[in-house]
This record gives structure tokens, C-alpha cells and sequence, in this order.
């Protein structure tokens, strides 16, 4: 009877480390996912600065701007009203 006891005790353990494994596993993983979502969101920034940087010293027009981000100019004009 206390074999099974310590068996069980073992299993009950072990299940348990395998649920905090798991857990850690899955924080390590969103982690991860949201490094790789900040960088792209970084670059798509610094890319849309660089245009308008362009835009404002006149090395592209208003229209050129617009198709590089591919927005409409309006937006393109909020955008440096917002900056």
C-alpha cells in the first residue's frame, strides 16, 4: 500500500513539473513572439520616419511619399501633422 502511495506521490510530482514546464515553455514562447513583433513594428516605423524625412527636405513629393507607404496623401499629411 505505501508503494502505491509513493507511486502515486510521483506521478502527482511529476505531473506538476511537466504543467510548470509547460508553462515556462509558453511565457518563453510569447516572450519570443513579442520581440519579433517589436522589431517589425520598429522597422515599419524607421521606414515610414525615413519618408517622411525625404518628404519634408522636398527629395520626394507628397504623391511619391503616398505610394511608397501606401496610404493615401491625406494620411501621408496627418502623419507629419503628427509627428
Amino acid at each position: 500500500m505505501n508503494l502505491d502511495f509513493t507511486f502515486e506521490r510521483q506521478l502527482e510530482l511529476t505531473r506538476k513539473e511537466e504543467r510548470e514546464l509547460g508553462r515556462e515553455e509558453g511565457r518563453e514562447e510569447g516572450r519570443e513572439e513579442g520581440r519579433i513583433e517589436g522589431r517589425e513594428e520598429g522597422r515599419e516605423e524607421g521606414r515610414i520616419a525615413s519618408v517622411l524625412s525625404l518628404l519634408k527636405k522636398g527629395n520626394i513629393t507628397l504623391t511619391e511619399a503616398s505610394e511608397e507607404l501606401g496610404i493615401e496623401e491625406e494620411q501621408v499629411k496627418k502623419l507629419l501633422k503628427d509627428e
